[in-house]
């Protein structure tokens, strides 16, 4: 029987080939899309569950609240606290703790190879918590002594050329004496949350001064990024009670603030870090998984309500089958099986199709969304086993209701070749099409709302000019004691405009400092201002312009106490005539909460700047503190050069030069600041794409439906038309006729997706500090195209009828 039922559905399929190639089309494009977003979607859930051992692995995040009432959450935590951890809880097996000490030049022979890139210290049990695949070395001892040294497969090849370097010695200008290569490990998953490019052995640092002090005293610190793994049975309740009991009893009694810890699990760091300082750039909204997978099955619903129009469209030509099958004895669930085989094979044609399309799709899905998508037969058998499942529910959900509708009809009725459908039928037909525009509506309109979000972004004037400016990194003391003589040979070249040296730039992807500051003499309570030094060419390289007071000097020695503050900061620190008012800053923190500094900072406020964006567009414009470059809280770091687009790269070999005068092993690092600029956004960027080429599709799927639910139409009309077309009817009357039916469907499928389109879309922008209001127009434009779409999707079948001879379709069967 199933092989008779197998030859009848190839024939089928054979015989109606513009049907069978259009379902196949369209299930096979919901699918590979549907596939394409569940493997992203699957990705994003999977993040940090690499390891075996991961839902036993927390790390440690720090809630510290100042005597003013300040808090601030950091993903770091005293020495102490990791130390004692797995001797005083019972609970925790094994802690990892690691801490970053800047960027470091590391090289092996030759300067000229070098790389700079953060310095990360760690424990040695770093290869007992964690499972990263290991090229070379052995995880338990690779870290174990001093001066060893782990790399990725990445940075050992920059190196060395090559990753097989176990054994190899290395150079970390940071250390005197050189380091041996212990280990090699895979380069870090796009999947977890840790990316460094090298790790240093934390007992490198032994017998130094200040590490000796933290070993013998640090409680209140978070120099170091915290894992605890709990024992299998662990409660991470109880942990955390225990660790906090633990700092209680040995915080100093001069600290007055106040500290409480929380153990964040390994695998939510992705999704719950936001808000969490040093947690690192891999955070996410969880708002967009759910968004994704509603997107994912969009397209497949859409695939599938496609199918069913199609097929009901069809079921005019199988009448008479049908009527033969039943007067010879064939029951109903026989009938229905025959039409669900036909829907199974060409769903399982459309999954071998769609699995062959992501293999070409993938490797450009991945450069675009930075990740490592795969789809092939070393993939996990759980992963297989969700595809051949969706692919079977696919089949059963589009298959179920063509098979009954067709299967329950009466041998008299189809054997007349005229369909009876109820109501029931008809508005099922209007429903799916509703179903299909709204949710292609929806995504469209989605899609053009963060489309001009994102123009508003690259486009809203920052309150300075950062077209054509490159930013020179400050890698070594050489070149920061003689940034003078670079600055004035910068200055020489023909297409440099202005140089400026500054801590921090604008758009940082750094730590940007934050001070503690106050009116000196007035007791009030001291504010947060964010910190950068510059010297006196910044405003003119930056072109922010000063509202009042004086700019600094070139070469004033007498400036180093000196400020230039922005408008935020006046409104916060609540003065009036700031020029000449004098400012302490006492504290600084450049992660974390803030610090006592040696002595306090006390300035001289000599001018006020117009506010000007130095964060992204998620955040308001904050107070701001530029000082002198020769400050006392953070040292130069970058030098900002304005060019002219006259042979970029000339002009960037003529600064490399300049550099290398005074530094010849130094590696020049570069970057136009609107590429960094660019970076911010990078994610929302993808999520655009993804979500308009997914309103793409699902609209050409849409087309697919309404042209199916023509056909039928006009196969059910061909008569009436005939009948018109004789008593003088015109065409484009007929042509109205019939579209009109269908685009008041896709009329009240916009008016269903508008106000839903418009609150998922507010909430979205609620993430923007600045963010643009949603305009009539988007909705008005996205009805016009899907009233446009439509109306030609359907006008083809109408004009076809209404131009076919009326004799046809009355002359007597």
């Amino acid at each position: 029987m199933f092989k008779n039922n197998l030859i009848v559905s190839l024939r089928n399929l054979v015989r109606n080939r513009l049907y069978a190639i259009l379902n196949l089309a369209g299930l096979t494009v919901g699918f590979a899309g549907f596939l394409l977003i569940g493997l992203y979607v699957i990705d994003e859930l999977q993040f940090d569950r690499m390891h075996a051992k991961a839902d036993r692995i927390y790390r440690v995040v720090e809630e510290r609240t100042s005597p003013e009432g300040r808090e601030v959450k950091t993903a770091a935590s005293s020495y102490n606290l990791a130390a004692r951890s797995k001797s005083d809880i019972a609970e925790v097996e094994e802690f990892v703790k690691m801490t970053v000490f800047g960027r470091a030049n590391v090289y092996e022979k030759d300067i000229k190879t070098a790389i700079y890139e953060p310095m990360w210290l760690c424990d040695a049990s770093f290869g007992k918590v964690f499972d990263f695949k290991w090229l070379q070395g052995d995880a338990i001892t690779a870290l174990d002594k001093p001066n060893n040294v782990v790399m990725t497969r990445a940075t050992a090849r920059r190196v060395y050329g090559t990753e097989y370097a176990l054994g190899k010695t290395v150079i970390v200008d940071q250390f005197e004496d050189p380091m041996t290569v212990t280990g090699i490990i895979e380069d870090f998953p796009k999947n977890s949350h840790l990316d460094v490019p090298y790790l240093v052995s934390m007992a490198t640092l032994d017998g130094r001064r200040f590490y000796e002090g933290l070993k013998a005293s640090d409680w209140t610190s978070n120099y170091f990024t915290t894992y605890l793994m709990l024992r299998p049975d662990a409660s991470p309740v109880v942990a955390t009670e225990k660790l906090n009991s633990l700092i209680g009893e040995n915080l100093p009694d001069d600290f007055t603030a106040t500290l409480h810890f929380n153990l964040l699990a390994l695998p939510d760091i992705h999704f719950q870090g936001a808000g969490i300082e040093g947690i690192g750039d891999r955070v996410a909204n969880p708002s967009y998984v759910w968004i994704f997978s509603l997107v994912g099955f969009f397209l497949l619903a859409i695939a599938c309500i496609n199918y069913i129009n199609l097929s009901t469209a069809r079921a005019a030509s199988r009448t008479k089958e049908v009527g033969v099958r039943k007067v010879v004895g064939a029951d109903r669930w026989q009938l229905a099986r025959q039409f669900l085989i036909e829907t199974y094979m060409l769903t399982l044609a459309a999954g071998v199709l769609a699995v062959a399309v992501l293999q070409f799709i993938l490797p450009v899905f991945n450069t675009f969304a930075d990740k490592t998508l795969t789809l092939n037969v070393n993939s996990s058998p759980t992963l297989w086993a969700a595809v051949a499942g969706s692919a079977l529910m696919t089949a059963l959900f589009a298959g179920m209701y063509p098979a009954f509708y067709l299967s329950r009809m009466k041998p008299v009725v189809l054997f007349r070749n005229v369909f009876i459908g109820g109501r029931w039928e008809v508005s099922m037909r209007k429903v799916l099409v509703v179903t299909q525009f709204a949710l292609s509506a929806l995504m469209m309109i989605a899609s053009a709302v963060v489309w001009q979000q994102m123009k508003y972004l690259n486009t809203k004037d920052l309150g300075f000019d950062r077209d054509q400016l490159l930013v020179v990194d400050i890698n070594s003391g050489d070149v920061r004691r003689g940034y003078e003589t670079i600055k004035n040979g910068f200055s020489q070249i023909p297409s440099v405009q202005h140089v400026s040296v500054t801590s921090r730039v604008p758009g940082e992807w750094k730590v940007i400092p934050r001070v503690a500051v106050q009116i000196e003499g007035r007791g009030d309570a001291s504010s947060l201002a964010w910190f950068i030094g510059a010297d006196a060419d910044f405003l003119s390289t930056y072109q922010v312009p000063l509202l009042e007071g004086r700019n600094f000097l070139e070469g004033s020695i007498a400036d180093s106490a000196s400020v230039l503050i922005n408008e935020t900061t006046l409104h916060v620190l609540n003065i009036q005539d700031p020029v000449g008012k004098w400012i302490e800053i006492p504290s600084v923190a450049y992660i974390g909460d803030q610090e006592q500094m040696e002595a306090p900072f006390h300035a001289l406020i000599i001018g006020v700047i117009k506010d000007f964006h130095f964060q992204t567009l998620r955040e308001k414009i904050a107070p701001l503190i530029v000082a002198a470059w020769n400050n006392p809280v953070q040292s130069i770091d970058y030098f900002t050069v304005r060019m002219t687009t006259d042979n970029v790269q000339n002009t960037l070999a003529q600064l490399e030069g300049v550099m290398h005068k005074t530094d010849p092993g130094h590696l020049f690092e570069s970057h136009f600041l609107d590429d960094q600029w660019a970076l911010f956004y990078e994610e929302d960027v993808r999520r655009e794409k993804i979500v308009t080429a997914s309103a793409l599709i699902a609209m050409i799927i849409a087309c697919l439906g309404l042209f199916g639910l023509a056909t039928f139409t006009v196969d059910q009309k061909a008569k009436e038309i005939g009948v018109r077309k004789v008593l003088g009817a015109s065409t484009a009357g007929i042509v109205g006729l019939l579209s009109k039916d269908f685009l008041k469907l896709v009329v009240v499928a916009l008016l269903i997706a508008s106000p839903l389109a418009w609150i998922f879309m507010h909430k979205w922008l609620d993430d923007f500090a600045y963010r643009i209001d949603i305009e009539w127009w988007v909705f008005v434009l996205a009805g016009v195209v899907a009233v446009a779409t439509a109306f030609l999707t359907v006008s083809f079948q109408s004009i076809k009828a209404a131009l076919s001879n009326p004799v046809i379709s009355l002359r007597s069967e």
